[in-house]
């Protein structure tokens, strides 16, 4: 009847069957989780809660994480507490909340796995999760696989540490947040996704607010990538970048953790919350005074001070080249009177290289040399209390050069050819800000999949004819996502064997004087994506690669440029109805400018491929010829519904029904030279050869002598005196510029004395 109480003895107990609660009905274990558990390996739902009173709590609930349809909890209405949720694996959402009124408190759901376009833990419209651990579980999809999930209706989720957990697909892998969810105090650190440079930890929506939160330390293929979104959603939260529409943001300051719990020290993240009315007689994690001076903490853990604790900050945790560091103490406690500091710091020889006390300043600063420093800090007050901080390896400074080489015996600091790195990908680990990577010659294979998060460069030592770096695995083989981030003078090659995910992803960074080359990716946007509208490829050639399924080649996701390139010899073979354009511009920031496309194939067919498609952006003095469709009759070789298309020559591609340069609006082309008709002359076009040269002494496409490209094209503000044409030659050479990427150059004369 209403009100009862079903106690459920000590022991183990195997479900067959659904259990379903419609009425006001508390089932609990005797003596807590740890005694009592629920295991299963049937495909049910194993709780469906459908009443406000009614309640789960105390249990076990385990399973053999065998894959099956199964879910733990469906809960329409009514609470799961106190509940030890692992080892499902399940097709299923394992944790569904269908009401405002359904909540999960005080949970540990860790160990499980999903598959498919499901969650860990799923919100659909509402409820609440409240001081709950969802810990290393694994989510498996491009669209769906967070650990906690609200997808729509009015969720809650307050004091929740979200840790740890992997989304093996390219969505979010910590918390989505719809535009109706409010999350306070929650620690969402350590999380990852591994096929994907451009998710989020954090998906915040607009609308949703997102307070007193860390937000710390989650990743993708990418690099560090804590949320994404709104940046409105988030007010007095620790994380990077640094939310800057609300106040009480504030980035990161280590340690940021006194325990591997992730609860705080005092330190960055003590007081510096914002109250709420929820916190008047609420607790924390760990079930201490949410509030326990006047104004909360930020995370899931409220800071309680000892008599005397600290701690100590460096200004820098790894700096590159020899420079002051100035080291910090951070002191709490009740009694901060007549303190006195003692400092020792040692490198990673153990050799003391600052032994200093003093009494009047918090603060240590000293010129460090490379090398890697571990620090001791105790601090005594006037009562004789003392306190003791030891970290090793707090921060390092390494060399501003190191290098790769093949015969080496890597030894640190790897500044010298005799003790580099043997791995380019290692080296890049290992690499930061202001950094340089030199990689001697000889042929390399990548161990992993290298992301460059930091302003540094990773550069040939003589060129990409003598430095050639091989990429073996699934996901992004290279992957930049900083702005002074550079990948310059390699080769960059794979065994032509088809695998998911781009050969460069491309989000911030530039990509220059490489072959790119034997890459057959498969799905997931492109061979070569440019996403953020700041990553640019220069002075490459690409050549003898295929994208296949679902996907382009060159795609411009938001912006990005590509300049003085050549794409020669690739496949675009989509096998389907979409997609299957080599490059793809559709965004206005997107700029494809003075390179030369040739002799490509698209064996795809859909109708609106073509080997250029523009939505949006620039096509700028690129030379367009003997491209080809095998698949359809339709494709063109420039599609421009947007955008602008300026000094190009496009001539000589076909498709299955014979030559086709251009279509879509006649008014985007202006300046070109095309062998499809139709483009207003008015607008500067020409429908004539090109007349390329012929000889070995002149690039293959460049302008011959009587071409009618020459000195016609239009002057557009880039073509300053540093502008060069893809033959290194200075873009306005005579009277005008011409059309195509390539500007003509006379052919040096003979000069005879005559005596």
């Amino acid at each position: 009847m209403d009100g009862s109480t079903i106690i459920v003895c000590d022991g183990t107990y195997t479900n067959t069957e659904p259990i379903s609660i419609a009425r006001a009905i508390t089932v609990k274990s005797e003596n807590g989780a740890a005694a009592t558990t629920l295991f299963t390996q049937s495909a049910i739902t194993l709780f469906t809660l459908n009443h406000s009173q009614a309640r789960v709590q105390g249990l076990t609930l385990n399973s053999d994480h065998v894959s099956r349809s199964v879910r733990v909890a469906n809960l329409l209405s009514g609470t799961l507490a106190d509940c030890d949720i692992h080892d499902f694996y399940s097709s299923m959402s394992l944790l569904m909340l269908r009401d405002t009124s359904a909540m999960l408190t005080n949970c540990h759901i860790h160990a499980n796995e999903t598959s498919g376009r499901v969650n860990c833990v799923d919100m659909e419209p509402g409820g609440s999760v409240v001081n709950c651990r969802i810990v290393g579980n694994t989510g498996n999809n491009n669209t769906y696989g967070a650990a906690l999930y609200a997808y729509n209706g009015t969720c809650t989720f307050r004091n929740n540490l979200i840790a740890c957990n992997t989304n093996k697909g390219s969505s979010v892998s910590g918390v989505y947040a719809n535009s109706s969810t409010t999350m306070d105090n929650c620690t969402i650190i350590g999380n990852r996704i591994d096929g994907s440079a451009s998710k989020a930890a954090v998906v915040a929506k607009s609308g949703s607010r997102i307070r007193n939160c860390i937000i710390h330390d989650n990743t993708n293929t990418g690099g560090l990538c804590n949320w994404e979104d709104t940046d409105a959603s988030f007010s007095y939260c620790c994380t990077a970048p640094v939310p800057t529409a609300n106040a009480g943001n504030f980035e990161p300051v280590e340690p940021m953790f006194a325990d591997a719990d992730y609860r705080i020290p005092h330190g960055v993240c003590v007081d510096t919350g914002a109250n709420q009315t929820w916190m008047a007689n609420a607790c924390d994690l760990d079930g201490t005074d949410r509030i326990i001076n006047d104004i909360v903490d930020v995370g899931c853990y409220e800071y309680v001070p000892g008599a005397l604790e600290c701690s100590a900050a460096p200004s820098a945790t790894s700096v590159a080249g020899a420079q002051d560091i100035t080291l910090t103490a951070i002191v709490s406690g009740s009694n901060l009177t007549g303190l006195k500091y003692t400092w020792v710091v040692t490198n990673q020889l153990g050799e003391t290289v600052a032994s200093v006390t003093q009494g009047t300043s918090d603060t240590l600063t000293q010129h460090y040399i490379i090398g890697i420093y571990s620090v001791y800090l105790k601090v005594e007050n006037s009562a004789g209390d003392e306190a003791e901080f030891m970290q090793e390896a707090l921060f390092q400074v390494k060399p501003t050069v190191i290098y790769v080489a093949t015969n080496s015996v890597p030894a640190y600091p790897y500044n010298t050819r005799s003790t580099a790195f043997t791995n380019v990908a290692t080296a890049i680990e290992f690499a930061g800000t202001g950094m340089r990577v030199v990689v001697t010659d000889g042929v390399y294979t990548n161990i992993s999949n290298p992301a460059i998060t930091q302003d540094f460069i990773v550069e040939s030592e003589h060129g990409p004819a003598r430095t050639m770096v091989f990429s073996v695995n699934s996901g992004p083989a290279w992957t930049l996502n900083s702005d002074g981030a550079v990948v310059r003078g390699l080769t960059l090659f794979s065994d032509r064997v088809s695998r998911g995910g781009q050969a460069l992803d491309i989000l911030r960074g530039t990509v220059a004087d490489c072959v790119i080359t034997n890459f057959n990716t498969y799905y997931l946007d492109g061979t070569i994506v440019l996403r953020e509208g700041a990553g640019m490829l220069t002075n490459c050639l690409v050549t003898c690669c295929t994208s296949t399924y679902r996907t382009y080649f060159v795609k411009f996701s938001s912006g990005g440029t590509v300049v003085n390139c050549r794409f020669t010899d690739n496949i675009s073979d989509t096998g389907s109805t979409a997609y299957g354009s080599l490059f793809h511009l559709d965004d206005d920031g997107a700029v494809l400018r003075g390179c030369l496309v040739a002799g490509n194939e698209i064996q795809s067919k859909p109708p609106d491929a073509s080997v250029i498609f523009m939505g949006k952006g620039t096509v700028e003095n690129c030379t367009l010829v003997d491209n080809r469709a095998t698949g359809i009759g339709t494709v063109a070789a420039v599609k421009a519904n947007g955008g602008a298309v300026k000094n190009c020559i496009i001539w000589g591609n076909s498709n299955t029904t014979g030559t086709n340069d251009w279509t879509g609006t006649a008014s985007r082309f202006s300046y070109c030279c095309v062998s499809t008709p139709g483009l207003a002359p008015d607008n500067g076009n020409l429908e004539s050869d090109p007349l390329f040269a012929t000889g070995k002494s002149r690039p293959m496409y460049s302008l011959g002598h009587d071409s009618p490209c020459r000195d016609r094209a239009q002057l557009l503000p880039w073509m300053t005196t540093d502008a060069l044409d893809l033959a290194g030659t200075p873009r306005v050479l005579y009277a005008a510029p011409d059309i195509g990427c390539y500007e003509y150059r006379r052919p040096g004369g003979t000069m005879f004395v005559v005596k």
